[in-house]
């Protein structure tokens, strides 16, 4: 991916490593790529809250300010599933069908907010909330993608989960998900799904892997 130059997937151990330039490879923490996803996400907001403002202000054509959010969010989406999945060539036709259809409804509402800067029905405030979520929901894509790449790596073995709240003001949903600690794999929505925040949400998932004798010891912990 060309925002994950040099780092390659482990699809045993579901890890991203690097190559270092003496040849050694070098396994990268999830922390890692979660700083990575944040910080060009990040990097995107920064992109298209400028542009945003400039239509608000008159000084770009709503036409051109939907044209350019379609194709960076567009990039973005693809962007965060290839890093879920573990890189492009893991993407399946299923993982472009998904962004598709989540593309086709967000195109939809980016078409009628032209539209309302057009008018001049919209502040800016207004239009950077929504900026927000938009980019919110393009985050969604990593965590959702992660998980359905995810798989035990043997017989005998289970994967857990626990949202975990990030920075941000925390809407009652998010919490209540936080404190019910580690849930088998998939019964805790990921970021940004079922919460009152939605795009907005900033909370991450973690995964573990453990003995599927265990999952009954580790479901509602926090440890």
């Amino acid at each position: 991916m060309d925002f994950l130059p040099g780092y390659w997937f482990d699809l045993r151990t579901h890890r991203y490593h690097v190559r270092l330039l003496n040849g050694r490879q070098q396994f990268v923490a999830r922390a890692e790529v979660m700083r990575l996803l944040e910080a060009h996400v990040n990097a995107k907001q920064d992109l298209l809250t400028g542009i945003t403002q400039q239509a608000i202000d008159g000084r770009l054509s709503p036409s051109v300010w939907q044209a350019t959010m379609q194709q960076e969010l567009k990039r973005l989406y693809l962007q965060n599933r290839a890093l879920g999945a573990g890189g492009w060539d893991r993407l399946t036709q299923q993982d472009f069908g998904h962004i598709g259809g989540r593309l086709q409804s967000e195109y939809r509402h980016l078409r009628n907010m032209a539209q309302q800067i057009a008018n001049g029905e919209v502040s800016e405030a207004q239009a950077l909330n929504r900026l927000r979520m938009y980019l919110g929901n393009a985050r969604r894509e990593y965590w959702l993608a992660e998980r359905e790449h995810r798989r035990p790596s043997a017989p005998g073995k289970a994967i857990i989960e626990r949202r975990r709240l990030g920075i941000a003001d925390h809407c009652d949903d998010c919490v209540r998900y936080n404190q019910m600690g580690w849930q088998a794999q998939g019964m805790l929505p990921p970021p940004t799904v079922n919460s009152e925040c939605g795009g907005n949400c900033r909370c991450s998932l973690d995964a573990k892997e453990i003995d599927a004798a265990d999952v009954a010891a580790w479901i509602g912990t926090k440890r």
